[in-house]
């Protein structure tokens, strides 16, 4: 790589994500995905999800697949989706991404012929696993056809470490390839990107800052004086200038600052085509500011000059509808389309979230969109802050979205509520198979058993410890890879290593200290990598004996009820024996074994429950050292 700045970037985002491990090519290749998906996707997603650079996938890095601009990864989740709108936009990201200094029209070629054969009718290449299934992802989506409301948009993403001068020859070869998917009919806007490294160095600098952007509110009054906000105005502005506000350096909409907007853009749905013949209607141009409720804009703090505003860390927080369809008509706004805002400069995250819900309750919204601004979230934000391990971790509980985005904390330290939610199911309502599905479907879903004011915290905070401890072991390859499609049943694993039976959630003083137990454990580096073995022991057991579709096997409850069967057998597979003596005060003692054998242990060698007494019955292994057999990996059974 000859860009040093690029470098430089490339090498702040490996040491953030803890990706060291990686060689340089696979390094830049989820360097460059997530410059181009987080711009679109402004939420926490896992690379996985979009990586299908695997050896069965010639010309194809990464594909991501938006239906009302969300990843969506099961035909669950489009069922979601068409369900609580009626109708889905569709984006399809095809990515690519080369270390080479220049643009090849050879491997460009590779890449948007690999496109087409997704799309093409009759016979398709021979792809990977990952890869089939995104496929089958597309085919139930353009099954669904009667529930688009337009085409999907195909985007094409081409990256290198070089720079693109515009060369003729290339250009003409991508405008007959894109016109070719075109003439398909499969598609509303099909789009070739070139990226080089000047705009993936604008990209992740624009990723990384935080939001900063000026308005002009020539036209604007200051409200009262209200506690705990630092300034707030009522104001009017020009269309146009709205739009210049909610775009970023290309034209794009930025996505980033409708996250915290608990309503997302819902599509042309009846409401938002009013809005639409509003903006495009002659004669209801300038009614506009009279039938819209207008924006709510929250800043942390501002810089004010006159009518100038310059805005630090700011999001809107209600209007996210207006704002899209005034983005879309952009070509139809006039001089005489205005804007009510309401600009609101507070750092207090509670205050921020009562106005997300006032002004949001006024129209119609799901109330699991409210979920995380309930006071049990507040107390859990509180209990992970307070909830210092002794291996020095500190995870962050992601409440409200970008909320340590600006704070130097490695990514995989910040838990964020989508996670919170497929840990908690998968560990503790034994459904590790369902956590594939759309947060929003799995918070309706499990309404009722999820985020209970009378249930402990501890098992929300040790789901998610157990996944960072697990994904750890997983990047420093201590546990094969393999494994990641099957981390979200490790956790159930872990939990039924301790107790044969399932934990209830409304006996907090038992779960407490059950989690207390296995949190302990799990800080002992040695013994949570046993542990996280076993459980992978398990997994392959049970692959081998199961009659299930092996690449079906981590989203079926089937196979989720053999492996909770073959764990309890699995703990018995071992050696087993009692113990005889113990000596608590120096923390060994011996373990007479079926075949009348005398084994010395240390309690060093207990995995899972340390709390032991004569007369416990244990299983084990042995291990040879040069004073003679001793018992190591003990399990109290």
């Amino acid at each position: 790589m000859d860009d040093k700045m690029l470098e430089g970037y490339l090498d702040n985002f490996v040491k953030e994500n803890r990706l060291e491990h990686l060689d340089p090519t696979k390094a830049f290749e989820q360097f460059s995905i997530h410059c181009i998906v987080s711009k679109i996707l402004p939420m926490k997603y896992d690379f996985d999800d979009i990586n299908v650079g695997e050896d069965g996938n010639p010309g194809i890095d990464g594909l991501a697949i938006l239906v009302n601009d969300r990843l969506v990864l099961s035909k669950e989740d489009i069922d979601y989706f068409i369900d609580q709108s009626g109708s889905i936009s569709v984006h399809f990201i095809f990515l690519q991404a080369k270390t080479s200094t220049g643009f090849d029209q050879g491997d460009i070629s590779k890449f948007i012929f690999a496109v087409k054969n997704i799309f093409a009718a009759g016979k398709k290449l021979k792809v990977s696993e990952t890869m089939s299934m995104l496929r089958e992802l597309i085919e139930y989506i353009y099954s669904k056809s009667i529930n688009l409301d337009k085409a999907p948009k195909c985007s094409m993403f081409y990256i290198t470490c070089g720079r693109w001068d515009n060369p003729a020859t290339i250009k003409t070869m991508v405008e007959q390839e894109v016109n070719e998917l075109k003439k398909t009919s499969l598609f509303s806007e099909v789009l070739f990107n070139s990226i080089d490294a000047d705009k993936l160095k604008m990209y992740y600098k624009e990723l990384k800052n935080k939001s900063i952007k000026e308005i002009n509110l020539e036209k604007h009054t200051i409200l009262p004086k209200i506690d705990q906000v630092a300034e707030a105005y009522l104001g009017i502005l020009p269309a146009k200038a709205f739009i210049d506000f909610i775009s970023d350096c290309e034209g794009n909409i930025q996505k980033s600052i409708f996250y915290d907007n608990i309503r997302d853009f819902q599509g042309y749905n009846p409401v938002n085509k009013e809005i639409n013949e509003t903006v495009t209607r002659d004669n209801l141009k300038d009614k506009f500011v009279l039938f819209n409720n207008g924006i709510t804009i929250v800043a942390k703090s501002v810089n004010k000059v006159g009518t100038s505003f310059k805005l630090i860390d700011y999001q809107v927080v209600n209007g996210c509808q207006t704002s899209h369809v005034l983005y879309d008509n952009k070509k139809h706004i006039t001089d005489n389309v205005f804007v009510t805002i309401k600009l609101i400069i507070t750092d207090n995250s509670e205050i921020t979230s009562h106005i997300i819900m006032a002004t949001n309750r006024q129209t119609e919204v799901k109330s699991e969109a409210f979920e995380a601004l309930s006071a049990f979230h507040k107390s859990l934000e509180d209990f992970y802050n307070i909830f210092k391990l002794p291996n020095g971790v500190q995870l962050h509980y992601e409440r409200r979205s970008q909320q340590y985005a600006y704070q130097n904390i490695p990514t995989n330290e910040i838990i964020s509520l989508t996670q919170q939610i497929k840990c908690f199911i998968a560990m503790f309502l034994d459904e590790p198979h369902s956590t594939h599905r759309y947060y929003g479907e799995l918070l309706k879903s499990y309404r009722t058993r999820l985020f209970v004011d009378s249930h402990s915290l501890y098992p929300y905070f040790l789901s998610t410890f157990t996944f960072y401890m697990l994904d750890i072991f997983i990047f420093e390859h201590k546990i094969d890879p393999k494994y990641k499609k099957y981390r979200q049943h490790i956790l159930m694993l872990i939990k039924y290593i301790f107790k044969d039976k399932d934990l209830l959630l409304t006996n907090r003083k038992d779960i407490e200290k059950e989690c207390k137990v296995i949190l302990d454990d799990l800080n002992n580096q040695a013994h949570a990598l046993e542990l996280f073995k076993l459980c992978c022991k398990n997994i392959d057991k049970t692959l081998l004996t199961t009659s299930l579709p092996k690449n079906l096997c981590p989203r079926m409850k089937a196979f989720t009820e053999e492996l909770i069967s073959n764990i309890t057998t699995l703990k018995h597979d071992k050696p087993t024996g009692k113990i005889i003596y113990y000596n608590v005060e120096k923390g060994f003692g011996f373990i007479k074994t079926v075949d009348n054998k005398d084994l010395f242990f240390h309690i060093s060698s207990l995995l899972g429950e340390t709390d032991i007494e004569v007369g416990n019955k244990v299983n084990f292994e042995v291990q040879d050292t040069y004073k003679g057999d001793k018992a190591v990996n003990i399990l109290k059974i």
